[in-house]
Parts: structure tokens; sequence; C-alpha cells
């Protein structure tokens, strides 16, 4: 919740116009029903919310990207997805086409983020590749377990 009314604040003061939440598959559908009661309904009544899983077929997965980087700062988009989407689909989310020369994500939000601690495998490099689009691309990393100190974490 606290994750939730922080973008809803960034998005309502029209700091960002798009975040993306990468989780374990088995907490999508509460992150979704989460931001839509406090992101969008307290918050940015206007913003969308959007899962992506592996359910959508791949032509709407890629649609409801594009939406994200084109939408604009009175109607923000939040897009919640998995690690594995993530990483089978990284092109779909960090090359979108030359029309979105600014594409980027202005806000990505990792929950159990020490899935990315071993900086070896390809979806801890998908994730960075992703979160490191942009410099000015913020990054929040959610984890319960302690993880290794390091210079490069996210």
């Amino acid at each position: 919740m606290q994750v939730l009314t922080y973008l809803g604040s960034l998005m309502r003061a029209e700091t960002i116009c798009n975040a993306i939440i990468i989780c374990p598959k088995s907490v999508v559908r509460s992150w979704e029903r989460e931001a839509n009661l406090n992101l969008k309904n307290i918050c940015v009544p206007k913003a969308t919310v959007t899962a992506v899983t592996s359910d959508m077929g791949k032509a709407k997965r890629k649609r409801v990207f594009e939406d994200a980087f084109c939408a604009p700062s009175k109607r923000p988009q939040l897009v919640i997805t998995t690690y594995g989407l993530v990483s089978n689909h990284i092109t779909d989310l960090t090359n979108i086409s030359n029309t979105y020369e600014e594409s980027r994500w202005c806000y990505v939000v990792l929950d159990e983020g020490h899935q990315i601690k071993n900086s070896s495998t390809k979806m801890s490099r998908d994730v960075r590749i992703l979160a490191s689009r942009s410099p000015h691309t913020r990054r929040l990393l959610m984890t319960g377990t302690p993880m290794q100190v390091s210079t490069n974490v996210f």
C-alpha cells in the first residue's frame, strides 16, 4: 500500500506518467487489486492499471506497453507484470519503436527483488536493462530477505 500511495502521489503531481511493477506470478492479482483500490480510486482516478500476464496474447501485451510509454501525465499508466514475462519479452519492454524516442519507464518497482541478486542470470540482466534504459528512470527494490551488500545491486 505504501508503494502504491507513493506512486499515486507522483502521478497526481504529474511527476511521472508511467510505472511498472515486476513481481512473482503468485502476487500479480493482489498488486492489481490493491492498485485499483489505492492508486486508482484514491490517488489518481484517471490512472490506468493493467496486469500483464501470460494469459494475454503477445500483441495485446505489446499494445499495453506502447500505451504506457506514450501515456500523458494527466492519464498515467501502471503496468504490473512478472519476472518471467520481463525476461521473455525484454525487447517489447525496451525497444517499443522509433516512434517513442523518449520511451522509458519513469519508475521500475521490483517486488521480491532478491530474485535479481545473482547478476549472472538472464532474468537479472534483463531487469537491469529495463531499469537502466534511461538515466531518469527511478528504481525501487522491495525484498523481505537480506541482500548481499554490493555497489551494483540494482
